[in-house]
C-alpha cells in the first residue's frame, strides 16, 4: 500500500499545474489476482491472474490550486477490466504493474496535464 501512495503521489505531481498539490486517500485496494485455495497447499502463497480478477482500488481526493483553494474533490472508484489486454508492459515484472497503469490511466483522465 505505501508504494502504491508513493508512487500515485509522484504521478499525481506530474500531472497537475505548476503550484497545485493533490491530497489522496487510498479508501481500499483489492489488487489484480486472486489466490484461489482450492489448488491445494503448495499454490497457497499464489496470485492467480485472471481476467475476472481485475484491480481495483477506492480513492478520495481533494485538488487544491496554488493558493489552498479546493478546485476539485471527490471520491473514486478506480478499476481496470482490460487489464490483461496490454500484454507488452514496458516493466512487466514490476508486481504492482496493473494497479499503477489503472492509477496513470485515472489520473490522466481526471487531471488532465497543463498545456506547457
Amino acid at each position: 500500500m505505501l508504494q502504491l501512495a508513493q508512487y500515485m503521489r509522484q504521478q499525481a505531481a506530474r500531472q497537475l499545474p505548476p503550484g497545485y498539490r493533490l491530497e489522496l486517500t487510498i479508501e481500499d485496494i483489492k489488487r489484480a489476482g486472486q489466490y484461489e485455495p482450492w489448488r491445494g497447499i503448495g499454490a497457497q502463497d499464489v496470485r492467480i491472474i485472471r481476467d475476472i480478477y481485475p484491480p481495483r482500488m477506492t480513492v478520495r481526493f481533494r485538488e487544491l490550486d496554488a493558493s489552498g483553494k479546493v478546485v476539485a474533490e471527490g471520491q473514486r472508484q478506480l478499476t481496470d477490466p482490460a487489464f490483461l489486454v496490454n500484454s507488452g508492459m514496458v516493466n512487466d515484472t514490476d508486481p504492482l504493474r496493473y494497479e499503477k497503469r489503472m492509477i496513470d490511466s485515472w489520473l490522466r483522465r481526471e487531471f488532465p496535464a497543463p498545456a506547457r
